[in-house]
Parts: structure tokens; sequence; C-alpha cells
């Protein structure tokens, strides 16, 4: 089962503004989250925030541990009501929105590769994965925040547990979140 634990509201002030903690979430503790799906992939994470005042731009951070099999990458995408964050480096250019997050090369050379979880060349074990964008919105008020996972790259399933969600929100120019 899901557990998802609900923490305490945080402002945080910075150089140039006011840094808001509109979530704080936990995921798969305890067992983990796989997915063997290309893209679009699954939907992991899902929930409200309501953003106040002047704030226009959302950031979203994914703390995990993570690993995949066979050379598959771990695929990343999140979005604000339904559309996709900006991720910069790292973002799969034939995907957009997608950031490939974790990939263990499988060997070409009959070596086992880690292989230290039964899951073939490349399946190594509880990797720190990060994943992290931020997406401006029009107008303060009710919004969705989404994460989305994907199997990526050479077939193989991909997994994380023990992750971390973290959502801010802030008051920025129009278009601080877009790439030049």
């Amino acid at each position: 089962m899901n557990r998802r634990k609900k923490l305490v509201f945080m402002t945080v002030p910075t150089a140039s503004a006011v840094v808001s903690r509109e979530r704080a979430d936990r995921l798969a503790m305890g067992f983990e989250i796989a997915t063997a799906a290309v893209i679009p992939g699954v939907s992991i994470y899902a929930e409200p925030i309501f953003l106040s005042g002047a704030k226009r731009t959302v950031y979203i951070t994914f703390v995990a541990s993570g690993d995949t099999h066979d050379g598959a990458r771990l695929l990343m995408r999140g979005e604000v009501d339904g559309e996709a964050c900006t991720g910069g480096p790292g973002a799969t250019p034939t995907a957009p929105g997608w950031q490939s997050i974790n990939m263990m090369p499988a060997s070409n050379s009959g070596a086992s590769n880690c292989n230290n979880g039964g899951g073939g060349p490349g399946d190594c074990h509880d990797n720190s994965i990060i994943y992290t964008c931020c997406r401006n919105v029009k107008e303060p008020g009710p919004h969705t925040v989404t994460l989305r996972m994907a199997s990526g790259g050479l077939p193989g399933t991909v997994f994380f547990e023990q992750a971390h969600v973290y959502v801010d929100s802030t008051k920025t120019e129009p278009g601080f979140c877009e790439l030049p």
C-alpha cells in the first residue's frame, strides 16, 4: 500500500524572494514502485496545491533510492496542471519534458556489471537519485502537481523506493522557468 504522510508548511527567506513549502510527501517507504512502461509512463504522484498572492513559480523536487534492470533508463517528468516542467540539463531531446535520472549500462562483454539483484546486466541496486524542475503558472489558486515515471532506452524495469517529494513556490518574473 502506498502511504503518504504530509509534513509541515515552511517558509524560507532567500536573497531574492520567499520560498514557501507547499507540500512535503513520502512515497514507497518500505517497498518499491516499479514499471517497464515506456513514455507516457505511469503516474506516481498527483497532489493538489493552492497558490496564493503573487506566487507564480512551482518547484518540484524528488529524492529517492532507485535502480534499473538490463540497461534501462529511469525517466521522470514533472507537471503542473498537465503542463511539463522545465527540467534543464539531462532532458531527453526526443521526449520533451522527460529527464533521465538513473541508468546503469548493460555490459556487452558478458561481465555481470553488478547484477546484485538478479535483474541482469546493469542491475546495480539502491542508487541515490534526484529530479528537480520548475513551472510558471498564470494565476493563483488551485493547481495539481504530477510526477510520471517511465522506462527508456533498452527494454527493462525501473524502480524507486524511500522517496521524498517536495513542492515549493515563490514569486518570480514571468518566464523564469523557461530555458533560453
